[in-house]
């Protein structure tokens, strides 16, 4: 008797699925980019635009200052809604491993999260937060992990 594995995937089918799963993960890898961001603004645009495997790169020492605006319906100053996957994860980090890390900053303390992530498999590494109620908030979101 044939398991449930065997009736899914014929053992013929195995060196075709293997191909399949290989090609899924050097195209993440591929297309992964890097967006380096020095200002606020720049910041956000990578938080809208990023995709599976990138990597948002902050540079060391800088504050990202948000004054009471909120990303559309986050509760949040910066806020991604990108899911990365299994294989390319996402990453939002300082430039390098620093005793100066760069800072995400909202402007009261009374509301709002600094960052809020809703995708899955998101890295959040070597960043401050400050000026807000929240600090960084992981949202209905599966596999994040927040590195020092």
């Amino acid at each position: 008797m044939m398991n449930k594995c065997c009736r899914i995937f014929p053992p013929r089918c195995l060196p075709l699925l293997k191909l399949v799963l290989l090609v899924g993960w050097v195209v993440d890898s591929a297309t992964a980019a890097t967006h380096f961001c020095t200002t606020t603004a720049e910041l956000h645009a990578a938080m809208a635009g990023v995709q599976p495997g990138d990597e948002i790169v902050l540079q060391a020492g800088t504050t990202f200052f948000e004054t009471g605006v909120e990303v559309t319906g986050s509760g949040a100053h910066f806020a991604s809604y990108v899911d990365g996957t299994p294989t390319g994860r996402i990453t939002l980090r300082t430039e390098t491993n620093t005793d100066n890390p760069a800072t995400l900053s909202g402007d009261d303390t009374s509301s709002l999260s600094a960052l809020r992530i809703f995708g899955d498999y998101w890295t959040v590494e070597d960043i401050k937060v400050t000026g807000a109620q929240k600090g960084i908030v992981f949202d209905n979101a599966n596999y994040g992990e927040i590195l020092d």
